[in-house]
C-alpha cells in the first residue's frame, strides 16, 4: 500500500482555498486611452481595441446672416473658436430681441440680447462700440432648445457629454469631468483666450492659457433678476442638455480659477453659445 504524505495534501488544499478567495482584482481588458472613442474607465489592461475617428475641420464656418467664424479641432470634435452672433433661426425666422428687463425675465420662448455699454465712458467700453462683434449674442435657453436650430447647417449646440469630451481632451480625468462645480486642473485656462478681455487672475496667469485654440471669452450674462453683468469676470456657455423643463446645463470659466465649472442654469438667463460639428 502506497504511503500518503498527509502534510502535502493539507498544504495543497490550503493553497487551493487561498487562491479561490484571493482579494486581488481580476484584469479587465478594454481600451484604456481616454482620448479614444470607446474608452473604458474600468479597464486595467489595454487590449488594443481603442478606436479613433479621423475628423477634419473646415477653417471657417458661415452662419445664415453671413457671419464667418474660425474653427478648431479639439479631441474628436470640431468647435467654433468664436461666440455665436446669428440673429435668425436656421429656417430664416428672426430670433426676437429688444426686450426690457421685465419682459426678458418672463419669456418662455427664444430671444437674444446684446450686452450694452455706456458709450459716454470709453474706458469701460472694451467692446469698441459693438459687443456682439466681440462677445457674440446672449441667448436664452428657450432659443437653444428651439427645433429650428441656431447653429449653422452641420453644427449644433453641444450636449453635456460633448463638453465633457472637450474637457477630457484637454486633460481632465473621466471622474472629474463627470462631477459638478469647478473640476479639473487648468483646463479652463487652456480654453480661455484673448487675455486683454479677462480681468487679471489665475485663469490668464496659468502658463497654458489659450493653448487649446478654443478662445473662451468673458462675455458675462443677462440675468432674469439683475439684468446684465459679469463681463470680464465670467465666460458662460450653454449646453443642449436639459434638467427639467426650466433648466439646462452650462459651463463657465471664472477669471480667478483655472478650472472649469459645470452647473445648471435657468432658461430665463442669457448666455453665449458655441457650436460644435455634427
Amino acid at each position: 500500500m502506497k504511503n500518503i504524505d498527509l502534510k502535502s495534501v493539507i498544504t495543497g488544499v490550503a493553497l487551493i482555498l487561498i487562491s479561490g478567495c484571493s482579494t486581488e482584482p481580476e484584469d479587465v481588458y478594454g481600451c484604456t486611452d481616454p482620448d479614444a472613442l470607446n474608452y473604458n474607465p474600468e479597464s486595467t489592461v489595454d487590449d488594443g481595441s481603442c478606436e479613433y475617428s479621423i475628423v477634419e475641420c473646415d477653417d471657417t464656418i458661415t452662419d445664415l446672416d453671413g457671419n464667418v467664424y474660425e474653427a478648431v479641432l479639439i479631441g474628436n470634435h470640431c468647435w467654433m473658436a468664436e461666440n455665436l452672433k446669428v440673429t435668425h433661426y436656421r429656417n430664416g425666422d428672426e430670433i426676437p430681441t429688444g426686450h426690457s428687463d421685465s419682459e426678458w425675465s418672463n419669456l418662455s420662448t427664444g430671444a437674444y440680447a446684446i450686452y450694452p455699454w455706456d458709450n459716454d465712458d470709453a474706458s469701460q467700453n472694451t467692446c469698441g462700440g459693438d459687443c456682439a462683434d466681440v462677445y457674440g449674442n446672449l441667448y436664452n435657453g428657450y432659443t437653444v432648445e428651439d427645433d429650428r436650430g441656431i447653429c449653422p447647417e452641420g453644427w449644433h449646440v453641444p450636449t453635456n457629454e460633448e463638453w465633457m469630451d472637450l474637457e477630457m481632451a484637454l486633460g481632465m480625468s473621466f471622474e472629474e469631468a463627470h462631477g459638478f462645480e469647478d473640476r479639473g486642473t487648468n483646463e479652463g485656462s487652456k480654453m480661455g483666450g484673448n487675455a486683454d478681455l479677462w480681468n487679471s487672475g489665475d485663469l490668464e496667469d496659468n502658463g497654458e492659457f489659450g493653448t487649446s485654440g478654443f478662445i473662451a471669452l468673458p462675455g458675462g450674462c443677462r440675468s432674469s433678476i439683475n439684468g446684465y453683468g459679469y463681463i470680464g469676470d465670467l465666460g458662460y456657455y450653454w449646453s443642449s442638455t436639459e434638467y427639467g423643463s426650466n433648466y439646462a446645463g452650462i459651463r463657465y470659466l471664472f477669471y480667478n480659477n483655472s478650472r472649469v465649472y459645470r452647473v445648471t442654469g435657468s432658461k430665463h438667463f442669457g448666455f453665449p453659445v458655441r457650436c460644435t460639428g455634427d
